[in-house]
């Protein structure tokens, strides 16, 4: 086995567990504090909070860019070491029961009828924006579908070539900026362009062994990442014309701060025994449910409390009520087979084989 210092390559296969809930962990964090960092709902913040519009902003430059970069570490790990995925509409199959039978089940009785509540009324544009691909936080989903079967036809040339697959992503990168806010987002066909660099970087990272990523420490990875961020910021705070200039420096940032977050989570995974904690094991084997239902509590808990309690308690209770009320109504539907069923899950089936 290759040792990465204190870890072993197949550790480092099983910590993707581990990775993926902390990463769903930090989606929910993002949301929790996202608005006071832009537009969100149709409410205004009582108080203010620069420093967590600030961090709800640097959260969002990498953390859903990092789960597609373990969705294609373990995409390659499936297909090219245990020969999966070989037959196309076995695969296909698979991924519209594990990503959109969810998509639509939980938007259907979960999203719409909630967003019915908060807005007070049934808005037949925001229904059909839900079932087309757009349904709040659900939208994950239906980008990823389209990553993994454009990654089916083209992994083979990803697995052969390195400069020319870069140059390949490059290409869609560049089809996403000239198309966005040009062409409508229908089924997310657009931001796929946007996340397949990820996908084939987490492809990349598991074939070669992760030997470069793992030679530059974390605090090397932070202070790049933070670099690009700031510059980003900068950018994005002068008056002008600066879309091009952000465009060029958005894929690096998200790239960079995806890798870091992989590596720092992959270290602690080992520094902390998480096998050994049942918490963190009982909460892996529902971080995509914790995904599915948590965004919902948030906007509950910012309408009771936005300007009753200061900006950071808000922000915490949004999160402890998101992931606690995620967990109890995953274990009342772990309850059914069925319903089970309808959310992608399965009785039992190990988080990598299901890779999402």
């Amino acid at each position: 086995m290759i040792n990465r210092n204190n870890f072993t390559y197949e550790e480092e296969l099983n910590n993707c567990n581990f990775v993926k809930l902390m990463l769903m962990l930090l989606v929910t964090l993002y949301h929790s504090s996202v608005f006071w960092g832009e537009k969100w709902l149709d409410l205004k913040p009582i108080y203010s909070s620069p420093i967590l519009c600030i961090f709800s902003r640097w959260l969002n430059s990498f953390h859903i860019y990092a789960f597609v970069l373990v969705s294609g570490y373990i995409f390659y790990y499936l297909k090219y070491e245990k020969k999966k995925y070989a037959n196309l509409s076995g695969f296909i199959a698979n991924k519209i029961k594990r990503l959109i039978i969810p998509y639509y089940t939980v938007a259907i009785f979960w999203v719409i009828p909630i967003n019915i509540i908060i807005y007070k009324g049934l808005d037949l544009g925001m229904i059909i924006r839900s079932l087309v691909g757009g349904a709040s936080q659900l939208w994950f989903l239906w980008m990823l579908f389209w990553v993994y079967i454009i990654a089916w036809f083209i992994s083979d040339y990803f697995y052969k070539h390195n400069i020319k697959s870069i140059l390949l992503v490059c290409c869609f990168y560049i089809v996403y900026a000239l198309c966005l806010g040009k062409i409508p987002n229908v089924f997310q066909v657009l931001n796929v362009l946007l996340y397949i660099p990820l996908f084939l970087v987490g492809f990349k990272i598991r074939q070669y062994s992760s030997k470069f990523v793992f030679k530059i420490p974390v605090l090397g990875w932070l202070f790049i990442q933070i670099t690009l961020f700031s510059i980003f910021e900068k950018v994005s705070a002068f008056n002008g014309d600066v879309e091009i200039i952000k465009t060029i420096l958005k894929l690096p940032l998200h790239i960079v701060g995806a890798i870091m977050i992989f590596v720092f989570l992959q270290k602690l995974a080992i520094r902390i025994k998480w096998k050994d904690n049942n918490i963190l094991k009982y909460m892996s084997n529902r971080s995509m449910t914790i995904y599915l239902f948590h965004q919902q509590f948030i906007y509950f808990t910012i309408y009771m409390l936005n300007g009753r309690v200061n900006p950071y308690i808000n922000m915490v209770v949004n999160f402890v009520i998101a992931i606690g009320g995620s967990l109890i109504l995953t274990n009342l539907i772990f309850k059914n087979n069925m319903s089970k069923k309808l959310i992608g899950e399965k009785e039992s089936i190990s988080i990598l084989e299901k890779n999402i």
